[in-house]
């Protein structure tokens, strides 16, 4: 039984909306700005896979434009065995945190061949606010 929620200490924001993947062309997601958060969590969203991304890579910056890949001192949990343990399977999910102290993420999803078709999509979960509580999001169309 749940006594309490989180949905006014979490942001989500997305990084890749559903997306078909078909060919092997790295794949930036959108920019998250962890300003007035101290925790982040990144969800994969693994629809059906034919072929599995050959690297995904997790990026910060200082200021939104000079991307430096993290090093794994700053991610908690295997990024590499968490998403190979999902490799063959459809429809799962893989996570990582975050605990570096750049403002900026993205990441660069690389498909490892173009001969089927993949659906992917993730988010971040920013945790943590600084100030509580956080505006609860709303769906727009």
């Amino acid at each position: 039984m749940a006594r309490f929620d989180d949905v006014s200490l979490m942001k989500p924001v997305r990084l890749f909306s559903p997306i078909t993947i078909g060919a092997t062309t790295p794949l930036t997601s959108t920019t998250v700005d962890t300003l007035g958060f101290d925790a982040v969590t990144l969800i994969f969203n693994l629809g059906a896979i034919n072929d599995m991304v050959s690297s995904i890579v997790i990026n910060d910056s200082p200021d939104d434009s000079v991307w430096t890949a993290v090093a794994d001192t700053f991610l908690i949990g295997n990024l590499e065995a968490n998403i190979a343990s999902v490799a063959t399977d459809d429809n799962e999910l893989a996570s990582i945190g975050y605990r570096g102290d750049k403002r900026y993420l993205q990441v660069v999803l690389t498909p490892s061949t173009a001969s089927g078709t993949n659906l992917y999509c993730a988010i971040a979960l920013l945790g943590q606010p600084q100030k509580a509580a956080v505006a609860v999001s709303q769906f727009t169309a």
